[in-house]
This record gives C-alpha cells, sequence and structure tokens, in this order.
C-alpha cells in the first residue's frame, strides 16, 4: 500500500508520530509525505524538490508558464517574440510553480511583457481570487506568510538577518554578519539547520564547501519584514565582512592559499556587488566609506577573482567619488584604476590616473608610486613605445626590490617584462624572464602566475618555431589557469592556443579557438589591449588559419567559436567524454555536440521532420524544435538541408 500525505509542514510533529506508530505496526506499507519540513522519523528519505529549471530549449519553467498561461489566454504559444519575456518572468520568479501559475493568471489583463516589466512588485502582484484554492495559495504572499509564521522567534531573525546577502553565504559568513546579542553565535547553525529543514534555505555542496542561498522570492520577503535601521546595520556588517574578503585575497594572491581566497571572491561576488552598492548609494558615513575604498585600493587583482574588468573599473571609480577618502587611500584606488583601465586598452584614460596616482603617491606611499610607475611601461609598452616601456618596467623592478614590495608586485612585473621582450625579439632573456616566474611559483604551489609564465613559454617557444610545443604550453596554462574566474588570462591564452594552431596547420580547429577569443575579448576592452603589434600577430595567424582550410570552412568555424561561452570553450578543449561520438559527428567541422545534438543533428541529417524526430526520441516537438535550432546554429548552418553534407554523412 502507498499511502499519500499531503502538506505536512503546520502538522509535522502529528504527522511524524502517525508516520512512526504506522511503518512499525504494519508491513507493506509506503508513505510519501510532502512538507516544507522534513519528518525526522526512521527509514525517512528526503528527496528535495527543487524549482523548475530555465532551460535553452524551453522546458521546465517555461514550458509550466506555456501550459498555464494557455489556459487563461488560449492562443498563447511560445515563440521568438515572448521567449525572452517569459524566461525573464521564470527567473525572477526562481521556477517556483506556485509562483508561475498565480502569474499567469494576470495574463488576463497584462502582455507577457507588461507583466515581466511589473514583477518587480513580486509579492503584491501574484494574487489570484479562485475560490477552490486554499487561502494559503491564493497569493504569493500568503503562501510565504504560511512557511514565515511556522517559523519560531529565532528562525524569524535569522531569515531576516541572512536576507541581506545577495549571494548565498556559509555558514562564517552567517555568523559573522548576522550574531548579536538577540541571536548568538552559539545560535546561529541552529537556525540554519532549522530553516533549512523547513526548505526556507537551500543548502549546496559544491567542491566539498558548504553554502546556502534563498531563493529570491524568499530573500525578499525576509527583507521586507526587517526595520529600515537594523537593514543599514546588516549592510555595514556585510560590507565589513566582503571588504576583509577582498584585503585577504590580496595578502594571498601569492601562495598555495591563492586560489582558495579568490574561490571566496567567486563566489561572494553577488554580496560584494550588493555591499558596494549600498555603500556608494546610500549615505552610510564617513566609517563605511572608509570600509570600502581602502579594500578597493587594495584590490589589484579583484578582476582575476571572477569579476569582471568592466564591473571592477566602474567600483573603482564611483570609490574615487566617495566622500573622506584619504590621499594614501585615493592614490592607490587610482593606481589599481589605471591597471585597469590599461589592460582594457584605454590608453586615454589610463595616463590620467596613472598621473594623479603617482601624484598623490609620492612621498606617501613608495610602492603605490612604484606601481603606478609599473603600469605607465605597461602602458607604453602595449601603445608600441618599446623603450621607454622597457625603462620604466626595469626601474618599477628596481624599485620594488629596494622596497620589498613583495613577490605578487615583482612576479607580475616579470610577466609584463617578459611579454615586451618576446614582441621585441629578445627571446633568450624573455625565456630567462618567464623560466624564472614559472619555477619560484611552481616551487610554492602557486597556480595563476604560474599560468601567465607558462603561457609567456608558449609565446617564446611559437616566435621560436616550435608551434608544436607553443600549443601543448597554452592548453597546460589553459588548464591551470581555468579555476579561476580571470576572463583576460582566459582570453589571452586561448589566442596563443590559436595562434599556435593555425602555425602548425590545424586551420579549422585554430579558427573555432581564434573565433572564441574573438567573442570574449569584447567582455574585456580592446582585443589584446590594443597594442598593434598583438594584433598584427593576430592576423597573422587568422590568415593562415583561413589559407589552410578554405573560407568557406574557416567562416563557419570562426563563428562557431564566437558562439561559444567560456564553459562552452572550457569543454571543447578538455571534454574527453564521448570522444567517439564527438569525433564522428563533430571534428570534422570543429565543434562539439552534446550526445542529444549529435541524435538529433543525425535524424536531421537523415532527412526526419521534428515530428519524426519526436517520435523517435521519445520527446516533445517543442524540445526537438529547441535541439535543431542548436544545432544549426553551432554547425553554421542556414538551412537543415545543409546538415549531412557538413557532418560528411551526404
Amino acid at each position: 500500500m502507498l499511502l499519500v500525505l499531503d502538506n505536512c509542514e503546520h502538522l509535522v510533529d502529528g504527522a511524524a508520530e502517525l508516520v512512526g506508530r504506522l511503518l512499525e505496526q504494519t508491513v507493506g506499507l509506503r508513505v510519501l509525505v510532502t512538507s516544507r519540513e522534513i519528518l525526522s522519523v526512521s527509514g525517512e528519505h528526503v528527496l528535495n524538490l527543487p524549482p523548475l529549471p530555465m532551460t535553452a530549449d524551453g522546458a521546465g519553467a517555461p514550458e509550466l508558464f506555456a501550459q498555464r498561461a494557455a489556459a487563461v489566454y488560449t492562443d498563447f504559444a511560445l515563440d521568438d517574440s515572448n521567449i525572452d519575456a517569459v524566461r525573464r518572468i521564470c527567473e525572477r520568479l526562481d521556477g517556483l510553480p506556485l509562483a508561475i501559475e498565480l502569474a499567469c493568471t494576470r495574463l488576463a489583463v497584462l502582455s507577457v511583457h507588461d507583466l515581466a516589466d511589473l514583477l518587480d512588485r513580486r509579492m503584491s502582484l501574484l494574487t489570484v481570487t479562485s475560490r477552490d484554492l486554499a487561502p494559503r495559495h491564493r497569493s504569493l504572499q500568503a503562501a510565504v506568510d504560511w512557511s514565515y509564521e511556522l517559523c519560531s522567534a529565532t528562525e524569524r531573525l535569522f531569515w531576516q538577518r541572512a536576507a541581506v546577502f545577495a549571494g548565498g553565504f556559509d555558514l562564517q559568513a552567517a555568523e559573522t554578519v548576522c550574531n548579536d546579542e538577540a541571536l548568538p553565535v552559539d545560535d546561529v547553525l541552529d537556525a540554519v539547520s532549522a530553516l533549512v529543514a523547513k526548505s526556507v534555505i537551500v543548502s549546496e555542496t559544491v567542491d566539498g564547501r558548504t553554502r546556502f542561498r534563498m531563493l529570491e522570492t524568499i530573500r525578499q520577503y525576509g527583507w521586507g519584514r526587517t526595520p529600515a535601521a537594523e537593514q543599514r546595520r546588516l549592510h555595514a556588517r556585510l560590507l565589513d565582512y566582503c571588504a576583509r574578503l577582498i584585503i585577504e585575497v590580496e595578502v594571498n594572491w601569492y601562495g598555495p592559499d591563492q586560489l582558495a581566497k579568490a574561490s571566496v571572491i567567486e563566489a561572494n561576488r553577488g554580496n560584494i556587488r550588493a555591499a558596494l552598492h549600498w555603500v556608494m548609494t546610500d549615505p552610510a558615513g564617513k566609517e563605511s566609506s572608509m570600509v570600502a575604498a581602502r579594500a578597493l585600493g587594495a584590490a589589484r587583482f579583484l578582476w582575476a577573482c571572477g569579476v569582471s574588468i568592466p564591473e571592477h573599473r566602474m567600483w573603482l571609480t564611483r570609490a574615487l567619488e566617495l566622500d573622506s577618502v584619504d590621499v594614501c587611500t585615493k592614490g592607490r584606488i587610482l593606481a589599481v584604476l589605471a591597471l585597469v583601465q590599461t589592460l582594457q586598452g584605454d590608453r586615454d584614460a589610463a595616463d590620467y590616473s596613472i598621473l594623479r596616482a603617482r601624484e598623490l603617491s609620492t612621498g606617501v606611499d613608495p610602492v603605490t608610486e612604484a606601481f603606478a610607475q609599473h603600469t605607465a611601461g605597461l602602458r607604453e609598452f602595449f601603445a608600441g613605445e618599446f623603450g621607454p616601456a622597457r625603462d620604466l618596467l626595469d626601474a618599477a623592478g628596481a624599485r620594488y626590490r629596494a622596497l620589498d614590495a613583495g613577490p605578487a608586485l615583482l612576479s607580475t612585473l616579470q610577466v609584463h617584462r617578459g611579454m615586451l621582450l618576446s614582441v621585441t625579439g629578445d627571446l633568450d632573456e624573455a625565456y630567462a624572464t618567464f623560466g624564472e616566474v614559472y619555477d619560484a611559483t611552481d616551487a610554492v604551489g602557486e597556480r595563476w602566475f604560474h599560468a601567465y609564465a607558462t603561457h609567456g613559454l608558449g609565446l617564446v617557444a611559437l616566435l621560436r618555431g616550435d608551434p608544436d610545443r607553443a600549443a601543448a604550453l597554452a592548453t597546460s596554462a589553459l588548464d591551470r589557469h581555468r579555476a579561476f574566474g580571470d576572463v583576460l588570462g582566459t582570453t589571452l591564452m586561448t589566442d596563443l592556443l590559436g595562434w599556435a594552431l593555425a602555425a602548425r596547420g590545424d586551420g579549422r580547429r585554430a579558427a573555432v579557438v581564434l573565433g572564441a577569443a574573438s567573442a570574449l575579448w569584447g567582455s574585456v576592452g580592446r582585443q589584446l589591449y590594443g597594442s598593434e603589434r598583438w594584433n598584427a600577430m593576430r592576423s597573422t595567424a587568422i590568415d593562415d588559419a583561413r589559407e589552410n582550410c578554405g573560407t568557406a570552412v574557416f567562416d563557419r568555424a570562426w563563428e562557431r567559436g564566437r558562439a561559444m561561452s567560456a564553459a562552452d570553450l572550457e569543454a571543447f578543449l578538455f571534454d574527453d567524454s564521448d570522444r567517439d561520438q564527438r569525433e564522428s559527428v563533430a571534428e570534422p567541422c570543429g565543434v562539439r555536440l552534446s550526445p542529444r545534438e549529435a541524435e538529433v543533428a543525425d535524424l536531421v541529417a537523415a532527412g526526419c521532420t521534428n515530428r519524426e524526430i519526436a517520435e523517435r526520441l521519445v520527446l516533445s516537438t517543442r524540445t526537438v524544435e529547441g535541439h535543431v535550432e542548436r544545432v544549426l546554429r553551432k554547425l553554421g548552418a542556414a538551412r537543415r538541408t545543409e546538415v549531412a553534407s557538413i557532418l560528411g554523412t551526404a
């Protein structure tokens, strides 16, 4: 017998007692329980039901939306005109089925696009007056009220305070930010555990680390319950916590703890963004302004920890507008800003930042003054002024050593100096410079500088006429580097791999890789820092690849690469699963299809219609349509009839 007990969270003690007695006193009985809180009885197996997924083919949350919308508006169907708005709605509603169903009732008076625009008023908008629904299901507000009322006073207090975390949190963050006399540190773990058990907080373990988060709907509800004065206090404490994380990653940037610290920054991007937004837009006071400014002035490598270079630049620029920032801190912010602007290829803006940083740091902060000189040398290098660039870099290096500025700054300078020496033809000295960084970082277990040094050795190998070794070193650099959220480094190393592949005659694969690098540069700034010398080397590689494989093949492979995300590129370069299938289906055109896409592509090549494919693979026709669209895009095909010839099955 199967006994189903639905919606037990408000009677969890009684339900647990009943189920326990039934299981003890019967045989052949299984009980299926739905509840926001587990029963905690012997023999219980818990299956957490996550929100509906957001899939590229329109399944999951958008599919439910379409079904419920059709019940309100008979002619509704997902198509190109509304799919983006539907995805936006489903994302804002966290994929919650109840929220999606309630949202669809509004389509009687709102268009899909209007609904998407209005969903910032999430709770008040999602109400329905259907008489056949329980009161707690007539609005999203009532449904969340139901959960809130089932919590203890301590659990409610923690729910409100944890809502300050816009990007999830771990236990240490919760204990640091949320505790006080009303909620002692010793009570935080119990509160977290209770809210996880009640499905208010979601627990996730990735790479052995456990983090917690609330669905956005739940988080906003808790924040709305928090008094304004308490919100300001929590924002200030979150800022203090995030500032410590930023400073810790700078202190530990060279050494074995580097990746762990960088990963913490990447995991807390949402919290860092929320904390900085608060201090930049709210009259937070002098103390909080200085906390933010000092952290950003220390954050030379924040852009390598998953915070994009454009966003890093934005926060640095806005920090300069904060009140009561002292001269020393402002000089440090300007020096970091100059580096970011230089890496983006914005040399005019970098000129001003370098000048101001050197003015403010002279006689006050010698390390920052040397760093600004270093950045000036890098700026001259990218501008093609190689002589002045070398003089500035050498002078900055001498000052770093005299000041004992630390291995991180010195390694940064050596990598930049090695890059300069490579393009000026001083290959032996470039090799020695990169080799010094390579050996020193390898000895202490450092990974980020080690990847850049490996890239540098690959560059020297390519310039010495050894593209096979260059390709191997570029791949090794990417492999070591991919654990970091450093899009700039990934793009630079990907470009080198494309150059090496083109030089050894692998034109189709080079085109994919170079296309991917070209798209990635767009998220950083000007391609290859706006350096004419580097871009000339890139143009030569593109010409070689096109000549090797022909214009038509090159263009398809190039567009395929440009359509890749960073994750797609990583899978293309490193995912060895389904290798046989990938080679048989995709290697002729240099693209990787997923196993399902490969099945669909074969059936399209065989002349099957979408309906026939759906029947063969037991999928909905709409899902097949999404697969076919992606296959055509990845293969660079304009029509279905081209698939067979591209795959070589015609």
